[in-house]
């Protein structure tokens, strides 16, 4: 069982990754090769018990002969003397991921207590390799965590340490020596990985009692060992120390004692960080003078940093708290944080990087806020959750940035909290959630790296520690390796330089060196003694000036160099030729101390990954080598090979990394997809279920009764949708439930065509569609945060050509969600799309689709639903109340969630443990190749993310660009102790570290970056002097920053901006700005139209868009000039942020400062960097906008520009144009943006007045564009004439002319109206649209246009009101023919509730069939899908699935099977089945081994008969002794395969389990592992066919005899032809034929004969009820018919099966109308005959008319009333066909003594009879109505029929007398 370390998980929550590696290092063996060494070991020998075939194809090559594994050994699996020997030739990651493999087996081989001493010197050797990785630590306390639970550390290693005491050997010391340094090596890492560990404490003891025993008596105890172990002693202190709190006044004395040990203070903010109850221990960040020591600088530092995150959210939450207590507080604005109200945890999204968390929050107070633009919720922002008032927090950052997520409420979020806790989490609690913009990923490796730091881990501690001022010579050039440069690169820039391409040939070097042509010049540059100044070439021979060149001169010699560049001095470019020179004399600093040769990469490190992208251009301009760019943001063509992504690939695809590397990851990776694919399905269903409104169909299974009660009542209003309009389409009750069903009326393609109505889809585009993209701030935040992300893996699957493509890429992005039809009823995210996308064409305004969305999504979102209890006393869903069907709906939402989140429940932990491991293995992977670049370029961010790996790989020289940017901290974790040459580059006067607390940077100094602190520290400082970027007049601005600035003479040759009298001007203005109080920002609109306007003069001067950049202070400023430039008329033109624009310039750039305001504030705009930067972008022409009277007043360096601008005439109130093409004239003086319009095309308002081809002069005015008119289109107005009634042509002068389209007045000859024709069409083919006149049969009037058919079906609604009492509005159309759609409240037989209507149950008499799934399992095993019966199931519809060695049955599963008749095969060499395949096999099973072999060479493990399993027991050891019976790890265990499922099995373990009885349950035995149900192995051939014969008989059983059913199914037949009329008969038929295609039941054919039967009884009700003839029975006939028009619609209901309470209920209607029929035939009787009838039976025929015309079923007390009210008019008004009584028709037939069937009557019913045989031979006239009776041939007319009601005879006496 593995056990993990909770301490230890939670240190590495905190970010405690890295152990120290002081001593480590320090400690370490000789037998540790070098990464270039170990890559030279292609083919290690490999220890047997791991080698299972060939050999993969290591770095060498193919491998050698294949060789084989002996047996497997019996017992657990361990590590051998030969594997361990082996690991002393690996890296560090490799030992470790050999180690924590759990196939390996080392908890077994760390409890072996009779472990050598060897051994032990081994594995000691192995632990402390695995110790020095500090790239994968979670593995890494993985396996400290089970070396703590072994035995090995505190029962062998102490014995082998009081052995060694007592029997020290001289000649062994080497060994011991080593084994002790792997000791205090091990201890150091447990003593900070896990410090309370038991281990710890008591090894450390009998470790220094050793150490002390020693010096006594040998010389093997060095200083290393000693300082090693003070080191543990130290760090134990320490721990006991980190939880101590001292309380201190916060003073101004920054050398005071901090409270506690920053290292005990975790990372990530805890309870007390928010609420403390004193001041936060901070000191200042020292701009002048040393610090005490490293510790004090790395706690300032940590502090610092720390705070700088933490504060933001503290102050919010505290400014929360006192505005929900204080109403004057309510009002005041939170200006450290964002919070979002009503936060629901919706569910769990699975990406590469781990488990990320989709929340909902509330939208309702966020309606003004632009999320495309919006700073909220961007990538990496720190956010905190509580559900109680900030009492409880859950931390997490933002992972996923989706602004059309954003839209919706969305956003995806990683939790920093254990994932149980977090999953644990109900859906439905409401969370406060707060924000702060601090982006934590970040903070969080910078701040592990600084606790993490120890003594001399920090290189230049002399400079940036203690502030020496006095920097020596890298120390590779001190180390006796020489000094001597070759610099001749630096003169001929035609030569490239070529690496020795380590990536290319995979870790081999080349062993020819390139031999390079240089230029005659570059020779004085050959031999350079870098110290000596005089050997150095001039400054023009290395192109450089003189600056540049002693900024050159000081980076090469010193090993701290800071380098100064000034805008357009050229800082790229000399770092640009440090590093050429540095990288074409890598041989200085690729050795070691003893001159040898030791691979190391450079470092380069910038800022922004657009700096970056530039720097690594310029490298691989000049560099041919290895060259990699680390993060995923790049924007570069030119890098896109060099990229890490791309090596890994390469990497992959060609089998370079290292086994054991390659093993977890795709252990990892396989874990992943296991639980990936089943949690992101959970996971989109959670989400529409909160986001959308479900279909019923999907909440069914908890919606108990409440479902039928919705679909019925909702079956009448879809049938009203369909008869209105003609169709309908998939609709959903729950959507008309909730009242939102008007969102479901009309298809937009019903609307009434119009030509003159405006087409909606030739509008505006949507937003920002249409207009010029932005470099906006938020865009280029993210850049930088997410440039980092280079472990996405996605695409790389595909590399690896042996593995499966194991991750898909992060779930399907929110806004494309796709969901089926079938879950979602109403898709809420789509209601305010446009009218072209909208699948449901809503014919509503935009403005109701957005308050209807707000409203749904708020019903979505609201908490209060109801409880079981209160569902459970909800009798009728659609009687509640709007807020209760909500409330309801919720209430179903969250039983459906629930359910969901219960089938994932701890699939997310293992998920997100393996995405750990897998983002460490990919580091481990990142490292491998890392290690052999020559150059590695990454942004700040990335190198605090790559942390760990850059101290394995310990880069020598780094170049930090945009150095003064950087924070202080983030350049220290760049460092490793390895690194031995520091170059900044940058300008502290252009842009500073930009912290997030303003406080933090004021008032302690954190703005302040180690680039500027050195400075003030007079450390030697470079400063860049020659400027080629900006002419004169601009770098005169710049004068005023840097006063040592110089031109260079390119600068002065630059041409003039064309049309303004100005190259620099800056335009003052007075105009207010606004402020956007959502992202805290500031526009000006004034100012953004200037610059808009002009931006368009300039283009219309003909300047390509791509010369422009317009830049601005702010980002709302940004946007309010985005939404004013049109992309037709400004794309390629350049928006940005001057914070975004650092190191980049153009030819023209227009600059808006927007502050302008009534309190005289200028913000950021005053601050020198800002300025600097904003003003020296430009090369050619600068035109600056802003208020700079009130600049002048709030800062220094702008009263001394404005001053100078004054005094040169650069500055006023307007700008002054010139027209190009009069450049003579006075000029357009510009004030505001109106003026722009006196130069509408760029030139003057003078008319250009050039003739055109077409004779028209050109209409424009002055224009500098086109002047040649080659596009100009002239749109004076055609003068052709087009007609013969001369009209002319009414398009402009370039349009085709075509028909004359004038309107004309025109007869429209088919209906007479006058109507506007145009003049080309004729008017018969016009379309009259005058509204139609004509009124409809039913008195209301057509509604078409007059040139339009009338309309079909009025649909004009009218009420009606039904015989139940109930009444309703129905179209016009409908009025006889519908029916109540009142919901039928009633409770059917089976307990479900009916579903149908009041109609469709013919008032309760007859209700629908219950419609609810029956979900009985069949004897089959299968779920019965089919409706609920009552009684019984149909048999099973499905394939059936048996089958044998020979065939398989083609039958339905719920037929019987035909045995199969095939001789058996089950046979072997000892035994013989003669029996057939069906039946009992007569053999035992044979247990003897299968003497085959498989095709791997190997003994087959199976057993003699049986198919050999696909597993081999050398080839597959784990997989076949996994423990599963216990019989596995048997030596002579046989294994069995089972055929249906391919799962493996040992054999003695399967025949038990087989064996055991179903507990006389009849079902098929399944497998053990996946419960496939078995069928088709022949060692339990015998099981399987008892089990199946006992199916076949319950088949047998449940289908009936199959005698019976073909003669029941021949009767059905007959019935169905000889009792049903012609129209029914056709019917059944139909229907006959379909179920013919079913399995024939017996249950199948009683239902078809039952059909049969209450047909036949309704055609003679038909014909009984035409016999009621007196019109005041008009009524009750109609009734009749009616009654048994509807009886037959149920009767003829689509079924399988017929259940019980259909036919009592068809039964009883039937009687009900035969009941009905005779009462009135009576009541006729009586009328006729004048009967008298006395009170009682009077009073009783009443009773029973009322019972009759109310329509209702008969109960059984009324049943009795009618039967014996009937009884009684028989005998007083009895009546019969003719008219007679009862004892008159026996009279007529004694006289007649005719048989039965001689009795016929007419078309009208009247009786006749023929004599003889009874067949009709000739034709009559029946004499009462004068039709035509008899017939001929023995055959009745077709309208006459045979008259059972004279003599009860079912047939003719001839048979063929009736018609067929």
């Amino acid at each position: 069982m593995e056990l993990r370390s909770t301490d230890a998980l939670s240190f590495h929550r905190n970010g405690n990754v890295r152990h120290t590696r002081q001593t480590v290092t320090r400690l370490k063996s000789p037998l540790c090769n070098s990464g270039s060494e170990r890559f030279k070991m292609a083919d290690a020998l490999r220890d047997d018990d791991l080698l299972v075939g060939p050999r993969h194809r290591m770095r060498g090559g193919h491998g050698g002969n294949e060789r084989v594994r002996r047996p497997a050994r019996n017992g657990p699996r361990r590590f051998g003397m030969q594997r361990l020997q082996r690991l002393q030739d690996k890296d560090s990651a490799e030992v470790l991921l050999e180690l924590v493999n759990k196939e390996n087996g080392l908890e077994t081989t760390l409890n072996d207590a009779t472990m050598g001493n060897d051994m032990i010197k081994l594995m000691l050797r192995s632990l402390a390799s695995a110790c020095e990785c500090e790239s994968s630590p979670s593995q890494l306390i993985s396996l400290l965590d089970r070396l703590c639970n072994s035995r090995f550390l505190n029962e062998i290693v102490l014995r082998f340490l009081t052995v060694m005491v007592t029997d020290f050997a001289t000649k062994r010391a080497r060994d011991l020596q080593q084994s002790i340094r792997d000791i205090v090596t091990i201890l150091i890492v447990l003593s900070t990985k896990m410090p309370t560990s038991a281990a710890v404490l008591g090894l450390n003891s009998i470790l220094k009692f050793t150490v002390e025993r020693l010096q006594e008596t040998s010389t093997i105890i060095d200083d290393e060992i000693v300082q090693g172990v003070k080191e543990i002693d130290e760090l134990g202190l320490q721990n006991t120390r980190k939880h101590r709190r001292v309380t201190r006044e916060n003073n101004d004395d920054d050398n005071r004692h901090p409270p506690d040990d920053f290292r005990g203070i975790p990372v990530f903010p805890r309870l007390e960080d928010i609420h403390i109850n004193e001041g936060v221990f901070l000191r200042s960040n020292k701009v002048k003078g040393g610090y005490m020591d490293l510790e004090h600088y790395l706690d300032v530092q940590f502090r610092l940093l720390r705070e700088d995150f933490i504060y933001p959210l503290r102050q919010g939450i505290t400014e929360y708290l006192a505005a929900a207590e204080d109403d004057k507080a309510k009002k005041k604005r939170i200006t450290e944080l964002r919070i979002y109200n009503d936060v629901n945890i919706l569910c769990p999204v699975c990406t590469h990087n781990g488990l990320n968390y989709r929340l909902r929050f509330s939208l309702e107070r966020l309606g003004r806020v632009k999320w495309q633009k919006t700073r909220r919720l961007i990538f990496g922002s720190l956010i905190c959750l509580s559900s109680d008032n900030f009492r409880t927090l859950y931390f997490a950052t933002v992972a996923n940035r989706d602004a059309k997520a954003l839209e919706q409420g969305l956003v995806d979020v990683t939790f920093e909290q254990d994932q149980e806790q977090i999953s644990a989490i109900s859906p439905d609690v409401k969370f406060i959630m707060a924000e702060t913009t601090a982006y934590f990923e970040a903070y969080r490796h910078v701040l592990s790296g600084l606790k993490n730091m120890r003594e001399n881990d920090l290189p230049f501690q002399k400079y940036i520690v203690n502030c020496e001022n006095r920097v020596d010579l890298p120390s590779y050039l001190r180390n006796g390796n020489g000094s001597t440069f070759d610099l001749r690169p630096l003169v001929d820039d035609t030569v490239v330089i070529r690496g020795d391409s380590r990536l290319e040939t995979i870790g081999e070097t080349t062993e020819n060196e390139t031999v390079y042509k240089f230029n005659k010049e570059s020779e004085p540059a050959a031999k350079v003694n870098i110290q000596d100044v005089t050997s150095w070439p001039s400054s023009d021979l290395l192109h450089l000036d003189e600056s540049q060149w002693q900024a050159m001169y000081t980076a090469l010699t010193q090993e701290f160099s800071i380098t100064q560049g000034p805008p357009g001095t050229g800082k790229t470019y000399i770092g640009l030729k440090i590093v050429k020179a540095l990288l074409y004399n890598h041989k200085l600093w690729n050795r070691t101390m003893g001159n040898e040769d030791d691979h190391r990469p450079m470092l380069i490190v910038c800022y922004t990954n657009h700096a970056l992208d530039q720097f690594l251009e310029g490298i691989i301009g000049f560099f041919k080598g290895d060259v990699i760019r680390v993060g995923g943001r790049s924007a570069s063509e030119a890098l896109k090979d060099y990229n890490l992504k791309s090596y890994r690939m390469k990497f992959r695809s060609e089998k370079e990394i290292p086994q054991a590397i390659h093993r977890a990851k795709m252990s990892a990776r396989n874990e992943m997809k296991n639980n990936e694919e089943e949690i992101n399905n959970i996971s989109q269903r959670i989400q529409s279920a909160k986001m959308e409104i479900l279909h019923e169909d999907v909440l069914k299974p908890f919606m108990d009764e409440s479902y039928n009660d919705l679909v019925s009542q909702f079956e009448v209003m879809r049938r009203s949708f369909h008869e209105v309009h003609g169709r309908h389409k998939r609709r959903s009750a729950i959507v008309e439930w909730l009242d939102l069903g008007n969102f479901l009326t009309l298809d937009q393609n019903q609307a009434v065509a119009n030509p003159n109505a405006p087409n909606i889809q030739n509008q505006a585009p949507a937003p920002g569609a249409q207009l010029v993209d932005v470099v906006d701030e938020i865009a280029a935040i993210e850049a930088q945060r997410q440039g980092d992300n280079d472990d996405d893996d996605s695409d790389d699957a595909a590399s690896d050509s042996d593995d499966e493509d194991i991750l898909t890429d992060d779930i399907v992005p929110i806004h494309k969600l796709k969901l089926t039809a079938n879950d979602i009823a109403l898709n809420v995210s789509e209601i305010d799309h446009k009218f072209e996308s909208n699948p449901f064409g809503w014919q509503i305004t935009k403005k109701q689709r957005k308050t209807m969305k707000r409203h749904i999504r708020r019903e979505l979102g609201a908490d209060d639903c109801m409880t079981e209890d209160q569902a459970a006393l909800v009798m009728y869903v659609w009687d509640l109340l709007p807020d209760d069907r909500w409330r309801l709906y919720r209430y179903w939402i969250r039983c459906y969630c629930e359910r969901l989140r219960e089938e994932i429940r701890g699939k997310e932990r293992d998920f997100q443990e393996a995405a750990e491991r897998y983002t460490e293995v990919l580091f481990q992977e990142d490292r491998e190749i890392l290690r052999l670049a020559t150059v590695i370029g990454m942004t700040t961010t990335c190198a605090a993310r790559y942390q760990a790996v850059l101290q394995e790989i310990s880069p020598r020289i780094i170049v930090v660009e945009e150095a003064a940017e950087v924070l202080e901290a983030h350049v220290i974790t760049t460092l490793s102790r390895a690194c031995q040459h520091l170059i900044l580059i940058g300008d502290h006067q252009q842009l500073k570290p930009n912290p997030t607390v303003y406080k933090l940077a004021r008032d302690y100094n954190l703005e302040v970056s180690l680039f500027e602190r050195m400075i003030n520290n007079d450390l030697k400082l470079e400063t860049l002097r020659w400027q080629h970027r900006m002419r004169p007049e601009i770098a005169d601005i710049m004068r005023n920053i840097y006063p040592d600035l110089r031109d260079n003479q390119k600068v002065e040759q630059y041409e003039h901006i064309k049309g303004i009298s100005s190259d620099v001007y800056f335009i003052n203005h007075s105009y207010y700005e606004t402020n956007d109080e959502d992202s805290m920002s500031h526009c000006n609109e004034f100012e953004a139209e200037y610059i808009v306007a002009l931006c368009r003069y300039l283009l219309l001067q003909g300047y390509d868009p791509e010369q422009i950049t317009i830049l601005t202070m702010y980002s709302g400023q940004l946007f309010a000039i985005k939404t004013s430039m049109p992309k037709v008329l400004f794309e390629g033109v350049k928006l940005t942020s001057v914070d975004n624009y650092q190191g980049e310039e153009n030819d023209i750039i227009l600059l808006s400062l927007v502050r302008s305001n009534e309190a005289g504030s200028a913000g950021f705009v005053k601050v020198d960097n800002r300025i600097c930067v904003a003003l020296s972008r430009a090369r050619k022409g600068l035109y600056v906008v802003g208020n700079f009277d009130l600049l002048e007043d709030q800062s220094e360096l702008w009263r001394t520009i404005v001053c100078e601008l004054r005094r040169k005439n650069r500055i006023g109130g307007e700008l002054r144009l010139h027209c190009q093409n009069h450049p003579n004239d006075a000029g357009i003086a510009v004030h505001d943006t109106k003026d722009f319009q006196k130069a509408p095309e760029g030139g003057c308002m003078k008319p250009c007045g050039i003739r055109l081809p077409c004779g028209h002069a050109c209409a424009k005015v002055c224009h500098i564009l086109d002047q040649e008119h080659t596009n100009y289109k002239c749109t004076k107005p055609c003068s052709k004439i087009l007609c013969q009634q001369g009209h002319r042509c009414q398009k402009r002068c370039h349009e085709k002319c075509g028909k004359c389209m004038l309107p004309t007045k025109k007869i429209i000859p088919r209906c007479g109206h006058t109507q506007n024709v145009p003049c080309g069409i004729e008017p018969q083919m016009f379309l009259c649209e005058s509204a139609c006149t004509t009124y409809l049969a039913c008195g209301h009037r057509c509604r078409e246009l007059c040139g339009k058919p009338h309309t079909g079906f009025c649909q004009t609604i009218v009420k009606k009101k039904w015989i139940c009492g109930h009444q309703s509005e129905v179209k016009c159309c409908d009025k006889k023919t519908a029916l109540c759609g009142q919901k039928c409240t009633s409770v059917l037989k089976c307990g479900d509730l009916c579903t149908g209507t009041c109609g469709e149950c013919l008032r309760g008499k007859v209700h629908v069939p219950c419609s609810s799934i029956c979900h009985r399992i069949l004897v089959c095993g299968h779920e019965c899908m089919d409706r609920c019966a009552n009684n019984a199931c149909p048999p099973c519809q499905r394939a059936c699935q048996n089958r044998c060695t020979h065939s398989k049955c083609q039958k339905q599963c719920g037929e019987t099977c035909v045995p199969c008749n095939e001789p058996c095969v089950w046979r072997c060499n000892h035994y013989k089945c003669s029996k057939n395949c069906s039946e009992i096999c007569d053999r035992p099973r044979c247990n003897a081994p299968c003497p085959k072999r498989l095709e791997c060479g190997h003994s087959c493990c199976g057993v003699c008969g049986e198919p050999c399993p696909r597993k081999c027991r050398v080839c597959n050891i784990r997989e076949l002794t996994e423990i599963f019976f216990g019989t596995e790890d048997e030596p002579d265990a046989r294994f069995v395969e089972l055929e249906d499922c391919g799962h493996v099995f040992e054999c003695t373990g399967l025949d038990h389990y087989m064996d055991n009885d179903n507990e006389g349950n009849i079902q098929m035995k399944l497998c053990p592992r996946c419960k496939t149900p078995i069928r088709r192995n022949l060692r339990y051939g015998n099981i399987v066919k008892r089990v199946l014969l006992n199916i076949e008989k319950v088949k047998s059983k449940l289908l009936g005899d199959p005698k019976d059913i073909d003669l029941l199914f021949l009767k059905v037949q007959k019935r169905i032809k000889n009792s049903l009329s012609a129209a029914d008969s056709r019917w059944m038929m139909k229907t006959f034929s379909y179920q013919n295609k079913q399995i024939k039941s017996e249950r199948l054919l009683m239902t078809m004969n039952n059909t049969v039967f209450f047909l036949n009884q309704i055609r003679k009700l038909r014909e009984h009820s035409s016999q009621l003839e007196r019109p005041s029975f008009t009524e009750q006939l109609c009734s009749v018919v009616d009654d048994l028009g509807q009886l037959e619609s149920c009767v003829k209901r689509e079924r399988k099966y017929m259940a019980d309470q259909e036919i009592e209920e068809i039964e009883d209607e039937l009687l009900r109308i035969a009941y009905t029929i005779k009462f009135f035939r009576h009541q006729e009787v009586i009328m006729d005959k004048g009967v008298e009838l006395n009170a009682e039976l009077e009073q009783s025929v009443r009773y029973v008319s009322k019972v009759f015309k109310s329509g209702l079923k008969l109960d059984d007390r009324n049943q009795s009333i009618v039967k014996e009210c009937i009884a009684r008019l028989k005998e007083v008004a009895p009546y019969s066909p003719l008219g007679i009584s009862e004892d008159e028709r026996m009279d007529i037939l004694k006289a007649m003594g005719l048989e039965k069937g001689h009795w016929f009557a007419c078309k009208n019913g009247h009786i006749y009879a023929i004599g003889e045989c009874g067949g009709a031979t000739t034709e009559g006239v029946c004499p009462e109505c004068k039709e035509t009776i008899g017939g001929g041939s023995h055959t009745l007319r077709s309208d006459n029929r045979l008259a059972p009601e004279m003599d009860g005879a079912e047939a003719a006496a001839w048979p063929s007398a009736l018609i067929r």
